[in-house]
């Protein structure tokens, strides 16, 4: 319903598509232009575990029977890949662009060498449930599961060797690698276990919470001659976040607390800003805390959502991503001087090629959209309304260097015209992309 202020200024043809563009951004309100914590449309219901994004554009989040979902636009659009398996997926991670990792159930692996687009089972000498997965290098990667499951692998994950204890053993609830040779995992008895040699040894330490999530940091800047492996721990039953530090081969634990009440449960946690050691955890019940000292204190941030969260992620400073139940995926913006243009999200070379903004837009007939190409590149020019469905492919070729001009009439793949509203104009080459958006109006 129009308010009837705006009716009395639709008197030219000029004034209602600027009004009506006013109208459909509030409408159709864009993360993009929005700060704070955005819910995203993910299509999906499923139960939603684990979420990696590689840049500020590009993401994939696994989730229960099977689900795998990719994002080349920051979430703007959300495709479903296909998995090839029904079990349930609980952690994702991609080494680079194109290599990635997901496990799950029944000790499930899979990898994809081509960003998500085929995912093929790797074997694993295991059939427990595998909760988390990490790359240190191309070729060397880790798995946790249950029953105390740890696998490991130095040729991208073609060979897993490994195993797991009995019924009785401890659960590995999640890891982190500083390097090949530091890193710490979770188990579910009270204890953290580090290891300073690959693996070779591990000693125990105990905590005062059932520990879920690990994040570290090695710290080789504040004292060169002696550095620190920092690690932050969540879990159940209030906030307690731990912080082990190997100081010259001595080992101190320390215990912080902001946030303490008996109820709440973490699920995850990630480090933000290595410079200004800002945390970020999230848990059930959709509660969000962060800490901008460290962990000494948090604060609580609005979610917009009470589902449980499971799993959270930031590629860059300022933003990132948070995942769930029911198909919940969160969006994080903190711009730091105010809205950031578009092309400060998008992970590209510029020397490669340019997309400029479409014109007229908004648009009631055709709009023009121009790019460029500085070599020979195949080329995906496609359109995506707001709900995350795909629209039209306009350009699906290899295309020579030069400047390149195609229209768009409003019309979807089946040569129907679009019903009013915003959409998202997304140009892939070799594997980089920019996004641009446009109006279209009746």
């Amino acid at each position: 319903m129009k308010p009837h202020f705006l009716i009395a200024l639709l008197n030219t043809k000029k004034t209602l598509l600027v009004t009506s563009f006013c109208v459909l951004l509030l409408i159709y309100p864009s993360s993009l232009f929005a700060s704070g914590w955005q819910v995203q449309e993910s299509n999906t219901n499923a139960n939603l575990r684990g979420v990696w994004f590689a840049d500020s554009l590009n993401g994939w989040v696994c989730g229960e029977a099977g689900t795998i979902l990719h994002t080349s636009t920051g979430g703007e659009v959300w495709e479903t890949q296909e998995s090839g398996v029904t079990v349930d997926l609980e952690d994702v991670f991609f080494w680079d662009m194109s290599n990635g990792w997901v496990v799950g159930d029944s000790g499930t692996i899979l990898h994809s060498s081509d960003m998500g687009e085929n995912w093929t089972i790797q074997n694993a000498p295991v059939d427990t449930y595998l909760h988390t997965v990490q790359f240190i290098s191309a070729e060397r990667g880790f798995v946790h599961g249950n029953q105390a499951t740890y696998l490991s692998t130095v040729d991208g994950g073609k060979t897993w060797v490994g195993q797991s204890g009995d019924t009785t053993t401890s659960n590995f609830n999640s890891f982190f690698w500083l390097d090949e040779y530091r890193g710490a995992s979770c188990h579910d008895e009270y204890e953290v276990a580090y290891t300073i040699d690959g693996g070779a040894i591990w000693g125990n330490a105990v905590v005062s919470l059932v520990p879920y999530d690990i994040c570290g940091y090695r710290d080789t800047i504040s004292d060169p001659y002696c550095p620190k492996d920092l690690y932050w721990v969540v879990g159940e039953r209030g906030m307690t976040t731990g912080i082990k530090i190997f100081e010259c081969n001595i080992l101190i634990w320390g215990s912080f607390s902001g946030i303490t009440s008996d109820t709440l449960n973490l699920k995850a946690i990630t480090l933000e800003n290595k410079d200004a050691f800002r945390l970020w955890s999230v848990g059930e019940l959709g509660w969000i805390i962060f800490s901008e000292d460290s962990g000494k204190t948090w604060m609580t941030s609005q979610s917009s959502t009470n589902k449980d969260l499971y799993e959270i992620s930031f590629p860059a400073e300022g933003y990132g991503w948070a995942v769930g139940d029911s198909g919940i995926i969160l969006y994080y913006r903190d711009p730091p001087d105010g809205i950031k243009d578009e092309k400060q999200l998008v992970n590209f070379s510029p020397a490669m090629f340019e997309l400029l903004s479409p014109y007229p837009n908004p648009f009631n007939n055709s709009t023009v959209i121009d790019y460029k190409l500085s070599k020979p590149a195949k080329v995906l020019l496609k359109l995506y309304d707001v709900t995350g469905q795909p629209v039209v492919t306009l350009v699906d070729t290899w295309q020579k260097g030069g400047e390149y001009r195609t229209q768009w009439q409003g019309m979807d793949f089946k040569g129907l015209e679009v019903t009013s509203g915003i959409y998202i104009i997304r140009l892939q080459v070799d594997g980089f992309q920019e996004i641009k958006k446009v109006a279209f109006l009746k």
